[in-house]
């Protein structure tokens, strides 16, 4: 699921490289707290890379010098592995600095 401050707006998304042996479902709509989900029933992708592409845009309203806040999070069974058991994750947020 991904979060993002007030004054990012999500016009584009992308799927990676490094899951790229999944099958992909992005959201119905580009909008905070969008989920993202990749599967596969023929095993999993242990591919260094990017997983996914996020196109901002900004509102005129922030300022230049302002951190906007991007994060994503799951839950608890969200991320298993080809047995289908649950694997440990660790997501960092990140931000995107206006200049």
């Amino acid at each position: 699921c991904l979060h993002y401050s007030e004054g990012l707006n999500l016009r584009m998304v992308e799927n990676g490289s490094a899951f790229a042996s999944l099958d992909y479902v992005g959201p119905g709509k580009l909008e905070n707290f969008c989920r993202f989900s990749w599967d596969s029933e023929k095993g999993m992708t242990t591919e260094d890379g990017t997983v996914l592409t996020l196109i901002f845009s900004i509102d005129s309203t922030v300022k230049s010098g302002e951190k906007l806040d991007v994060s994503c999070s799951y839950r608890s069974g969200d991320i298993y592995d080809e047995n289908l058991n649950d694997v440990d994750f660790e997501m960092v947020p990140g931000y995107v600095l206006v200049t």
